[in-house]
């Protein structure tokens, strides 16, 4: 058996080739540590009630629950669109991850001290999976935000002029990922329903 020729194969440029992936998996794990010790921290009547609304408030009929997940994932989604076409959009959008991360840390963190083990199933069942779905998307959503920001950037700067084919080319990437969201938000809520009997939160 002929062994794969590793000769060319480099970590370093393994890291270079994929470094927003892995900025955007540092900060998304930096938000999920965070968020999950913020919420220990405003842990409170106030704050606790106001979280019962964000994460159980639109439990109930299929087109509730879709039109709030939908309009929770496609306002990131359109965040990093923004900042793609934001001239310095590069150098800021990695927040979107860190955001991200912080958001799904209190939500496992709620679920988990108010619900005890039931809270922890529900986050293996549906939170974990429905975070990491979204976050596949986003990563792929912040690099091309990354390239058309910097193009932008050098086109402003009189740099380097970024081809109309190559811009198009990322565009038409926007709309198969949005389209990615609304299957997201689609399948999360179909599940929550088929499966509300099993992991309903009282």
């Amino acid at each position: 058996m002929n062994k794969p020729d590793l000769s060319g194969f480099s970590v370093t440029d393994l890291i270079d080739k994929e470094k927003g992936t892995l900025y955007s998996l540092i900060f998304y794990s930096c938000g999920l540590v965070f968020g999950s010790f913020l919420y220990f921290l405003v842990n409170s009547t106030s704050a606790t009630k106001a979280m019962k609304e964000l994460f159980l408030g639109a439990k109930g009929d299929f087109l509730r629950l879709f039109f709030s997940n939908f309009s929770l994932y496609f306002s990131v989604f359109m965040v990093c669109i923004l900042l793609g076409l934001c001239i310095v959009g590069f150098s800021v959008i990695y927040g979107v991850s860190l955001f991200s991360g912080l958001f799904l840390g209190l939500k496992i963190a709620y679920f988990y001290v108010n619900f005890a083990f039931k809270g922890f199933a529900y986050s293996i069942l549906m939170i974990i999976p429905e975070g990491a779905a979204l976050m596949t998307v986003l990563i792929y959503t912040i690099d091309i935000s990354i390239k058309l920001s910097s193009m932008i950037y050098k086109s402003a700067s009189g740099k380097e002029q970024g081809s109309a084919k190559e811009i198009k080319s990322l565009l038409t990437k926007y709309l198969v990922y949005a389209l990615a969201v609304t299957l997201i938000a689609l399948i999360n809520s179909t599940l929550t329903i088929m499966l509300k009997e099993i992991i309903i939160l009282n």
